[in-house]
C-alpha cells in the first residue's frame, strides 16, 4: 500500500489529494479556454472566407461593369467616327445642348436647395433621344411664395 499512496499520514493525503484537484481542475479550465478560443478562431476564419468571397464577387462585378463601359465607349467612339461632317457637327450640337441642361439642372437644384420659399418644383424631365438629334422638355415649372 505504501507504493500506491506514498502519503504518511491522512492530512497529508488529504492535502495532496486537494493539490491533485486544484491541479486537475486548472487544466479543465485551461482546456475549455483553449477550446473557446479555437472556436472564436474558426468563426472568424470562416467569416473571413465569407468576405473574401463577397469581395470576389464585388470584384469581378466592378470588373464587368468597366468592361461594359469600355465597350460602350469603343462603340460610341466607333459609331461618331463613321458619321459625315453633317452628323459629327449635329452631334457635337446634342453634346453641348446636353451638357448645358446638365448645368441647367444643377443650377435650379442649387437654388431650390439654396433657400428659395418654393411651394413645389416640378421636376424636370427631359428626353435625350440621339435618334431625332434633339432634346425635350416636359413640365418644368417652379412655383414659388415670392411672387
Amino acid at each position: 500500500m505504501a507504493a500506491r499512496c506514498p502519503s504518511k499520514s491522512i492530512s497529508e493525503f488529504l492535502s495532496n489529494y486537494f493539490l491533485i484537484t486544484e491541479l486537475a481542475n486548472s487544466q479543465v479550465e485551461l482546456l475549455e479556454d483553449m477550446q473557446n478560443k479555437k472556436n472564436e478562431i474558426q468563426q472568424s476564419k470562416e467569416k473571413l472566407d465569407k468576405n473574401k468571397e463577397d469581395l470576389a464577387v464585388i470584384k469581378a462585378n466592378q470588373t464587368k461593369t468597366a468592361t461594359v463601359l469600355a465597350n460602350t465607349k469603343t462603340v460610341r467612339e466607333n459609331f461618331i467616327s463613321k458619321l459625315s461632317d453633317q452628323e459629327k457637327d449635329i452631334q457635337s450640337k446634342i453634346d453641348e445642348y446636353y451638357a448645358q441642361f446638365n448645368a441647367i439642372n444643377s443650377e435650379i437644384l442649387q437654388l431650390a436647395q439654396g433657400g428659395i420659399a418654393t411651394r413645389r418644383i416640378s421636376k424636370i424631365r427631359y428626353r435625350y433621344n440621339i435618334h431625332r438629334g434633339r432634346i425635350g422638355m416636359a413640365s418644368s415649372r417652379i412655383y414659388s411664395n415670392k411672387f
